[in-house]
């Protein structure tokens, strides 16, 4: 199977490398228009496929089930306003930038502001795509791959090994297609491999509904609307990663950002060949991805009835899921399609590095006489420096708890100062240089400030680890509670076995209690005693929670488990005739972690205001910090925009009938799945 596998995979790999090599192959990748824009040739269906694709990535399949996973269906916010920040691309940003033939986000404010601004939003979009981008890109595909193919076991290597060897492999495929084929080429492979990834994503959905309906489609879907009834909800609960009240702040503006000013998503726009099939481009990726939530939410959703069990880390379910349903035949074909999305996303981005840096800073400031040729060259080799710090810093990424969470987070940093200066600067004609400087430095020092300057030791939680133990009678799975630091007064946990696979009375003997922490004391034990099992049918590893709930007032932090609104530990009971050596080596492992005290930590400025309602309070900061500026030391004359005439500035007519449209099922889908409930009561 493994061969079969492998030959499919490697086929559909290459039948997508040469078509795109054969669409390509005679233009032009000498000039920079050429090679950075394609020669402002592209049309709607090359737009919408290569914005879909580039977003689409493992980042989004493995990240966003994997929040799906711990959260429930409203995770699809991601998706869903995003349609909103697609209609005000169409309607309001893109005829400006077209108007002044910009290739990058920093060249528009350029015109707009100042060279100095020009240079300081290249900086930061170079620094974050280098650090941030690239890396969760790389990791997060790794991780995909790692559960679909089974690398580990197919090359005979350990996780870590396999971790390393996928990003380096995928890491320089993909510098190959953004470094020797520019922008066309990217666009075409996009559109390839976004046909592969949306047929792959909607069979996943519809082989894992089948088996978790036995068999039916439809029983599938009856289960999961009926066991997972309360997960279903549009709306998050304040203790979900997207509570509703912050799609008004923080995740509108991050999506707004992300779809309307960030530079490796929008270059793709800059290449349209008119203002029409830009629009009509932007308009169809909107209507696309409208349906992101039945392949993005939905397995996310599904793997948690089937493995909730199992104490797996969010972001390893959603290849646990493809390898648990796909039919062995179309594993290589998913497998094609899923690397195709990771080459998409890092091939986007790192061309997307390479004409920030050759565009902005090696043309502007280092050569600014370079030939077209110097400047091309220039790209590229600083494409291949960044391309190659990306696959270093990648596999250090693997103790992330949640590498979706974690990207929202840090594109904070250079999302919301980028934005509000594009912003104000499109909408005012006053405002001078010195707003625009001034709020990308506050910007970005404001929001560094509020996620890593400790304000204090954090207060205590407790933390539930898990033991992995080989089943017999006599022997015991000891289940380690810590307090991440000392309290000053007494604090008590109740404590309950609940049933995963396993079975109470068969394969363990069911316990529960109290437990007190006296001022001082941070850790206790729980022993749950095993029986001996000989059932034949039952497989060769099991899992049985120890739930924790704690006294009003003590917070829960959650370690190798699926928060459930208290502590849960899972027990791993591993039939002794199946130990092998390296269970032995895990066992000896999670019990040494699990024995571990956890740090308890700082408190930081977003443990009192939520990080999404904390981006929208800078964000309202920068804005009235460039009208402040704009007020007192305004420009002597309006700044007037020009059309340098690169493209056809001819709107497409029916942009506002497909704008209404999309808003319209927006709304309904929200209104179809809301239950309030869980707003109202805090859930």
């Amino acid at each position: 199977m493994h061969a079969a596998t492998l030959i499919t995979f490697v086929f559909f790999t290459g039948l997508v490398g040469l078509i795109t090599w054969l669409i390509t192959r005679k233009q032009d990748h000498a000039s920079s228009t050429g090679y950075f824009l394609a020669g402002r040739s592209l049309t709607f269906p090359l737009i919408a496929g290569s914005l879909l694709l580039t977003n689409l990535s493992t980042e989004q399949m493995v990240g966003l089930n994997g929040a799906a996973f711990i959260d429930g269906f409203c995770v699809m916010v991601w998706e869903v306003v995003a349609v909103l920040a697609l209609v005000t691309m169409g309607l309001f940003f893109l005829p400006r930038f077209l108007k002044s033939g910009v290739a990058t986000v920093p060249e528009y404010l350029e015109i707009r502001f100042d060279h100095q601004a020009q240079v300081i939003t290249n900086l930061i979009f170079l620094v974050a795509y280098a650090t941030i981008l690239l890396p969760i890109i790389l990791y997060t595909g790794a991780r995909g791959m790692m559960g679909i193919l089974d690398v580990q076991g197919m090359l005979g290597i350990s996780e870590t090994a396999a971790l390393w060897l996928i990003v380096w492999v995928v890491g320089l495929i993909g510098s190959m297609y953004a470094l020797f084929g520019g922008l066309r080429t990217v666009a075409v492979s996009d559109t390839l491999n976004g046909i592969g990834l949306l047929v792959g994503g909607f069979l996943i959905t519809y082989f894992a509904l089948s088996a978790l309906g036995g068999g039916e489609f439809f029983a599938g879907w009856t289960a999961i609307r009926e066991g997972q009834s309360a997960r279903f909800n549009s709306l998050g609960g304040a203790g979900s990663s997207v509570p509703f009240h912050t799609i008004f702040t923080g995740i509108l503006l991050l999506n707004l950002f992300y779809w309307c000013t960030n530079q490796q998503i929008i270059q793709r726009t800059f290449g349209a060949k008119s203002l029409a099939e830009g629009q009509k481009g932007v308009m169809l990726t909107g209507g696309l991805k409208l349906l992101g939530p039945m392949y993005l939410v939905l397995p996310g959703m599904i793997a948690f009835a089937l493995f909730a069990s199992e104490g797996l880390k969010a972001d390893v379910t959603y290849g646990r899921l493809v390898r648990h349903v796909l039919p062995w035949w179309l594993t290589g074909f998913f497998a094609a399609a899923m690397i195709g999305a990771i080459l998409s996303s890092f091939n986007s981005a790192l061309n997307s590095t390479c004409t920030l840096f050759s565009l902005g800073l090696y043309a502007k400031v280092l050569k600014p006489n370079a030939t077209e040729h110097q400047v091309v060259r220039s790209g590229k080799v600083f494409g291949w420096i960044i391309a190659g710090a990306a696959m270093c810093v990648a596999p250090l990424l693997a103790n992330t708890t949640s590498i979706f969470a974690y990207l929202q987070k840090m594109n904070g940093l250079y999302f919301i100062p980028i934005f509000s200066v594009v912003l104000i600067g499109m909408l005012s004609k006053r405002v001078p240089p010195l707003a625009a400087k001034a709020a990308l430095i506050v910007g970005f020092l404001a929001i560094a400030a509020g996620y890593f300057i400790p304000l204090g030791q954090a207060d205590p939680k407790i933390v539930a680890r898990d033991v992995v133990q080989v089943e017999g009678d006599g022997q015991t799975a000891t289940f380690h509670v810590h307090l991440t630091r000392p309290a000053d007064e007494p604090v008590t946990v109740k404590y309950a076995t609940q049933d995963g696979t396993a079975e109470a009375g068969t394969d363990y003997r069911s316990a529960s209690g109290t437990l007190t922490f006296a001022p001082g004391e941070t850790t206790k034990q729980v022993a749950v005693e095993l029986l001996g099992d000989t059932d034949s049918e039952e497989p060769a590893r099991e899992a049985f929670f120890l739930t924790l709930a704690p006294q009003d007032g003590l917070a829960v932090a959650n370690a190798y488990v699926i928060p459930s609104g208290h502590a849960a530990a899972a027990a791993r009971v591993i039939e002794a005739s199946s130990v092998t050596d390296g269970v032995k080596e895990e066992i000896a492992e999670v019990a040494d972690e699990a024995s571990k005290a956890p740090a308890a930590g700082s408190k930081y400025l977003t443990d009192y205001i939520h990080e999404f309602h904390f981006l929208g309070a800078v964000f309202a900061l920068l804005v009235v910090l460039m009208l402040l500026i704009g007020a007192a030391k305004p420009l002597e004359t309006e700044w007037v925009q020009a059309d340098v005439k690169a493209v056809d500035m001819t709107p497409w007519r029916h942009k506002g009938k497909a704008a209404i449209a999309l808003v319209l099922i927006v709304l309904a889908i929200y209104a179809l799945f809301a239950d309030f409930s869980a707003i109202w009561n805090g859930g």
